[in-house]
């Protein structure tokens, strides 16, 4: 017998015999009466219906059936929208894979390939659940299960990069010696979120158990979250220094440095607003599933699509305008025995060409231990 638990959407999510496979949600006439705020008449609901049946004889409506058309819209909308993500991100990783200067923007393009090309196979696997006969498929169950999350580990490496190249910034207006990549405390966040990502795969092969994939998921977002606040931290540190050391109208231009930062932690914030509604709703039901569905894929897609627009390479030109520098540092000084850091670093994220500095400055690299940054 199912348990009256499942009635509540506070207590649902946490017992596992009240999970329905991908493409099997409860019935509609009880769905309508299973809000958390009608519990009595809920559960009594619910025992009247689902009285003596076991497992997934209460998952009966199928998703494929209700959806129809609408399924494969979101199918083929979700495959070609991650596709191009991944076109664009080996497009790009093509252009700097051979540029020793650009080896943040060479691991961004390559977190973004991965999670495009990941997603691209996830919906593909998760068409085929749902599209399948009413028995389940148990391969493809473990595959959905432990690849859900998968998207956010890489994403969060993707942001990774492009907050360490604001990190080196800073450390180079400043004028002070930056920590490698390996001593920060972000560097080891996101290690712990790879390592958290495994384990939770290893222990899925052999427990199938769906609980602990939503809790999973749940701690993915909450660190998301906490790590793009983070970077929001970090660009209004970068933009500060910015404003300060250039000055005319051309600063305007770095407000996109920090646009990134809040534009990521709002879609960031959304994804675990999405999560918690489907773990306890949408998740069970047939239309509200579809939705979270679509509207995951398209936080999804925007996300991988503002940090390849902030890691993108700027085609910066020669002067031809004057741009005053504060401080001790001017114009006529720009040469080659500046600190080694491609100027591009200041600039990620700006419009196309809308700041100008001296070639000096484009051609500068990073050769390793001596720089600051």
């Amino acid at each position: 017998m199912v348990s009256v638990d499942c009635v509540s959407a506070y207590t649902r999510w946490l017992h596992r015999a009240c999970y329905c496979p991908t493409g099997s949600f409860y019935l509609t006439e009880a769905s309508l009466e299973t809000w958390p705020w009608s519990r009595s008449k809920a559960a009594s609901s619910f025992h009247n219906v689902w009285n003596g049946a076991d497992g997934n004889d209460v998952c009966v409506e199928r998703g494929i059936q209700a959806w129809s058309l609408w399924f494969w819209g979101y199918v083929a909308v979700s495959v070609s929208a991650f596709t191009f993500v991944l076109f664009l991100s080996s497009r790009r990783l093509w252009c700097v894979l051979f540029t020793r200067s650009m080896s943040l923007q060479t691991a961004t393009h390559v977190f973004c390939g991965l999670a495009a090309g990941q997603r691209v196979f996830y919906i593909i696997v998760q068409a085929v659940s749902v599209s399948a006969p009413m028995r389940p498929l148990p391969l493809v169950e473990v595959f959905i299960q432990i690849s859900r999350g998968t998207f956010y580990t890489l994403a969060a490496g993707a942001f990774l990069c492009i907050v360490e190249y604001w990190q080196r910034m800073i450390c180079y207006i400043d004028d002070v010696p930056s920590r490698e990549l390996h001593r920060k405390p972000l560097f080891f966040a996101v290690i712990g979120a790879f390592i958290a990502e495994v384990i939770h795969d290893i222990v899925s092969l052999r427990l199938r158990n769906p609980v602990l994939d939503t809790i999973h998921s749940l701690g993915l977002g909450l660190f998301s979250t906490a790590f793009a606040i983070t970077g929001v931290a970090i660009a209004r540190r970068l933009y500060s220094r910015v404003s300060q050391w250039i000055t005319g109208s051309h600063t305007q231009a770095l407000g996109k440095i920090l646009f990134c930062a809040v534009a990521l932690s709002i879609i960031t914030l959304c994804f675990v607003i999405i999560l918690v509604a489907q773990a306890m709703y949408s998740r069970f039901f047939v239309w509200p599933c579809l939705l979270a569905w679509f509207s995951t894929r398209v936080l999804e897609v925007a996300y991988l699509s503002v940090v390849l627009h902030t890691s993108a390479s700027q085609q910066i030109h020669a002067p031809s305008t004057s741009i005053t520098f504060s401080g001790d540092i001017s114009s006529s000084t720009m040469s080659s025995d500046l600190p080694a850091l491609s100027m591009q670093a200041l600039f990620i994220g700006s419009a196309r060409g809308s700041l100008r500095v001296l070639p000096e400055w484009t051609e500068s690299v990073c050769d390793g231990d001596d720089a600051p940054c």
